[in-house]
């Protein structure tokens, strides 16, 4: 058996093992990076809020 017969007879499970690890890893990433901006924007709207009742309190 030469190598471009050994490759196309067992490249395929490898692949699919392959690409599903990318896909885990890529949902993954993307999942954390997301946590991380949307702790973010949390914070922020925290802020925004803060500054909100200080004007408030400030107007009266």
């Amino acid at each position: 058996m030469n190598s471009k017969t050994y490759l196309q007879n067992h490249s395929g499970p490898r692949l699919a093992v392959v690409s599903l690890l990318f896909a885990v890893l890529y949902v993954l990433t993307c999942a954390l990076t997301s946590c991380s901006t949307v702790a973010g924007a949390g914070q922020d709207v925290q802020k925004l809020g803060g500054e909100i009742q200080e004007a408030a309190h400030d107007a009266q």
